[in-house]
Formats: C-alpha cells, sequence, structure tokens
C-alpha cells in the first residue's frame, strides 16, 4: 500500500511538473505571438496574396486598401455625402454601385484589381531590366516627407501617426516599399505605353485609318427638326369648365395629338421638296416661324451637322448607313418617341477632324451646388467651405502670376496641390482634350475661341474651383484615337503574353491579418 502511495505521489509530481511547462510555453508563444502581431512580424511573414512570382504580404495589403479606399474618398468623398452617405461609417453601408455589397466589399475588389496590375507591371519591368528612374525616387522621398510632416503638424510620433493610417505595427519602411513599387509600376507603364504611341508615324495613322474608315470617318447632313404637340385629356374639376380647345375626352386627345402629327408631317414633305444642299438653310430660315413659332426671336443657326458612322443607334443611324445613300439624298424621319418628324439631306462622308486643346487644371474640390435641402447649419457649413475653397484656388492662381508664370512652374503647383487623381503627377496636364470631354463650364473656358496659350483663370463648376492654365492646341482627334488604339493594341499584347497564367491567389489567413 505504502509503494503504491509513492508512485502515485511521483505520478502527481510529473503532472504538475508538465502543466507547469505547457503553461510557460504557452504564455511564451502566446506573448511571441502578440510581439510577432503588434510589432508587424507577422503580417509582413504572411501572404496575402499572390500574383506571379511576386508575394504580396498582409502588411503590403493593407497600406495597398488604405491607400485605395483613401485616395477614393479624397476624390469622391463629397459627391457621396451629397447621396446622403455618412463617410465616417462609409464602409458597412451598401456600395452605390452595386448594392449586393458594402463599400468595404467595393474598396477590397478595388484593391485586389489595382495590386494585381501593380505586381505584373513590377515583374515585366524587371523582366525588361527596366530601372528606376531618379525621378521616382524623389517623388517617394518627398511622399516619404509629406507624412513625415502629416505627423509633425498633429504633434505625435511617426509610428502613431502611420497606426492611425493603416494600423498597428506599420513602420515607415513599410509604406515607402508599396510607395516604391506603385511608383516603379505606374513610370514602367507610362513609359512603355509612351513609347507605343510616340512611335506612331504619320504613314501608320493613314495606314490604319485606310483600313478602319467607318470608325473614324462621320455622316454629314443638314437637318431641321418638324415637332408636334401630343395632346393629353385632363378631367375638369367639379364646376370647371374645359379650355377651348382642349381634348373633351382620351379619345379626343388621341385624334388631336394625331392631327398635330399629320400637320407635321405634311410640313416636313413641304420642306423636303424644296431643300437643296445649296439652299438649306435659306429654306429652313423661311419655315422656322412655322417649325417653332414660340421661338420666332431665336437666332437662328446653320443646320449642318454629323454622326459617326459606326453608331447606328441614333434616328439618323440606319438611314446614313444605307448602302443605297449618296449625296443630295432626302428623307423625312419620324422620330416617333419624341413627337417630331426631321427633314434630313445627306451631303457625304468624311473624317472626323475635330481639334483638341491642351490644358493644366489645378482642382481644389468643393460642392458649389448648395441643396435646399439642407438645414441651416449645413447650409453654413457647406458654404464656408465652398468660400475657403474660393480663397485657395485664387491663392493658388496669385501665387502662381507672382513666380515664373511657365507651364513647368503650374505643374509644379498642380502636384503640390490638386485633388483631381486623373491629372495628379502629371502637372496637372490633359493632353487632346476633345470638345464636350469635360463638364460644362470647364469646356465652355478651354474652347473660347478667345482663348490663347498661357491664359489662366479659376473656374467654378460642380466638382469644385479649377485654377486654369491653357497650354495649346493638340492634335486632331481623329489622330489621337488611332494612336491610342494602336498603342493600346500594342501594349494589351505584351500585356497578356506576359501575364498570362499569372491570375491573384488570395490566402485566406493573410488576408485575414490585413483585414
Amino acid at each position: 500500500m505504502k509503494k503504491t502511495q509513492t508512485k502515485t505521489d511521483a505520478k502527481s509530481l510529473w503532472i504538475k511538473i508538465g502543466v507547469i511547462a505547457f503553461v510557460v510555453v504557452f504564455v511564451a508563444t502566446l506573448l511571441f505571438s502578440v510581439l510577432r502581431y503588434t510589432t508587424g512580424v507577422m503580417h509582413r511573414l504572411s501572404p496575402a496574396l499572390t500574383v506571379g512570382d511576386e508575394k504580396v504580404s498582409a502588411m503590403d495589403m493593407r497600406i495597398f486598401y488604405a491607400d485605395t479606399r483613401a485616395n477614393y474618398l479624397y476624390q469622391y468623398g463629397y459627391i457621396l455625402e451629397m447621396y446622403g452617405y455618412d463617410l465616417s461609417t462609409i464602409d458597412s453601408q451598401p456600395c452605390l454601385y452595386d448594392s449586393s455589397t458594402t463599400w468595404a466589399g467595393y474598396f477590397l475588389q478595388q484593391t485586389i484589381n489595382s495590386v494585381t496590375n501593380v505586381m505584373i507591371l513590377k515583374q515585366m519591368a524587371e523582366a525588361d531590366g527596366f530601372e528606376i528612374s531618379d525621378t521616382v525616387k524623389k517623388d517617394v522621398s518627398d511622399y516619404i516627407h509629406n507624412i513625415e510632416h502629416s505627423a509633425e503638424d498633429q504633434d505625435i510620433s511617426v509610428r502613431k501617426y502611420l497606426k492611425q493610417v493603416y494600423g498597428t505595427g506599420t513602420s515607415i519602411k513599410d509604406v515607402e516599399k508599396i510607395a516604391t513599387i506603385t511608383q516603379y509600376a505606374n513610370e514602367y507603364y507610362t513609359t512603355i505605353y509612351d513609347g507605343y504611341y510616340d512611335g506612331i508615324s504619320a504613314e501608320d495613322v493613314e495606314k490604319y485609318y485606310g483600313e478602319h474608315k467607318d470608325e473614324y470617318d462621320v455622316a454629314n447632313f443638314f437637318a431641321l427638326v418638324v415637332p408636334y404637340e401630343e395632346v393629353k385629356y385632363e378631367a375638369p374639376k367639379d364646376g370647371e369648365e374645359l379650355p377651348e380647345g382642349a381634348a373633351t375626352s382620351k379619345e379626343d386627345a388621341v385624334l388631336k395629338t394625331e392631327e398635330n402629327r399629320k400637320a407635321a408631317e405634311a410640313l416636313a414633305n413641304e420642306i423636303k421638296e424644296k431643300v437643296t444642299a445649296e439652299n438649306f438653310d435659306e429654306i429652313a430660315k423661311e419655315y422656322w416661324t412655322k417649325v417653332d413659332p414660340d421661338n420666332e426671336d431665336v437666332e437662328f443657326t446653320t443646320r449642318l451637322t454629323s454622326g459617326k458612322l459606326s453608331d447606328t443607334s441614333s434616328v439618323y443611324g440606319e438611314w446614313y448607313n444605307s448602302e443605297a445613300i449618296t449625296e443630295g439624298t432626302k428623307i423625312v424621319l419620324d422620330n416617333t418617341d419624341v413627337k417630331e418628324y426631321i427633314v434630313a439631306l445627306y451631303t457625304g462622308r468624311s473624317r472626323e477632324e475635330i481639334e483638341t486643346v491642351n490644358v493644366r487644371h489645378i482642382l481644389i474640390g468643393a460642392t458649389t451646388e448648395i441643396s435646399e435641402d439642407l438645414s441651416a447649419e449645413e447650409k453654413a457649413e457647406a458654404e464656408k467651405a465652398k468660400t475657403e475653397a474660393k480663397e485657395k484656388a485664387d491663392k493658388l492662381l496669385a501665387d502662381f502670376l507672382a513666380g515664373e508664370k511657365t507651364a513647368e512652374a503650374f505643374g509644379k503647383l498642380a502636384d503640390e496641390n490638386t485633388q483631381d487623381t486623373g491629372s495628379f503627377g502629371k502637372g496637372g496636364l490633359y493632353e487632346n482634350v476633345a470638345p464636350g470631354e469635360m463638364v460644362e463650364a470647364f469646356d465652355a473656358w478651354i474652347f473660347d475661341e478667345a482663348r490663347k496659350v498661357g491664359d489662366t483663370a479659376v473656374v467654378e463648376t460642380e466638382h469644385g474651383y479649377h485654377v486654369m492654365y491653357f497650354e495649346g492646341a493638340g492634335e486632331l482627334q481623329y489622330i489621337v484615337n488611332i494612336k491610342n488604339t494602336i498603342a493600346s493594341e500594342k501594349y494589351t499584347e505584351k500585356y497578356t503574353a506576359f501575364s498570362e497564367g499569372m491570375e491573384a491567389k488570395d490566402h485566406n489567413f493573410g488576408m485575414m491579418l490585413a483585414f
């Protein structure tokens, strides 16, 4: 019995030792894991995404995601607020573009798409022996300095600032790494694409145009609209009489509409019989008061217009794409949907030689159209933001005019201040802008007939205030379109051949760590 008790005591002792050892190991492991997590070690070691030979760590993914989200909200946040979104809780709200997902889901998908493209470009660049330029190195250095200045302005350490922006354990080296990769990939893409574009000769353009005329030609024709009124029946209220000439029933309304339609059709056919290419405007003006009597004092303008041959969706498309059409062909088109007839006369086809311009701008975003639905306090805040944006735009223009007043000087100012992601990093430059591509006020300023190189102004649009700098004429639009098409085809061919089979593969644990 005594011998058995001794054996039991020994066993109990070993159990206690085992438990203590387990606890020590467990605590040590837990402590090590916490340290790895809070210092970012685990995030750097755990892949979240694999693209080809590139492993994107959880830390990398977290930074990419935060930048994607921040850039989007910086550019479009004020517009989302106009739609009623609360930016402080935006991640959990249904996405504007896809109600089946949240904004967090949208930002994640955009991040994955962006990271995949960046990593493929990085590998392409390395395979081509493409070296990072001094410009990119300086851009990254400036970016890091801006982060340090932001932390200083908030009177906090850089590490604490990065924790606020990217999460626990993020170091300045992590951010610098992602900035370098992104800038390197973008510079490579720009270099390759611009190389293709700039290498396209005038002969290449003409050859491509000759093989694809229908994609770039336009049909030219005169057109005059002859509208007619659709009559609707509105039952009189008790004790009231119908106005004179009003429809007395739904059936009467249909009859009166038909009468109007027939009269418009007859007038359109009458005009058609008289017009030629030489007298179209003269005849159209003669019938102006019959066509639109309420606007007889409106200044008459030419009726010559054009439409792309590739566009068959318009009311004119099927007509001017007909094989039987010849110069001088006339027709009356029935545009029933909008209750009108159109007298049209075909004058032939030609190349679309629309002039374009080059312009630089600095966007200071603001909600310039303040809704009446806002409360007095919200209106006051919106007005204050609008005023501050205008004052900043005016100051930027004044600073520019007080300096060298060159395109390069404006470009530097743009990259330091613009909120427009489309021209950021390009000195605020948009090249080969065609009429109608920009918002109305912006478009009106750059295509003003009096505009000349070096002109500046502050222009207000629904997006905010634009500090403008007019750089001059661009290439004809059809040339730009053809060059872009050829360059895109060449770039896509190179990109597709290199990236074949390089789909992004996500890793659950790494993704979980990242988010």
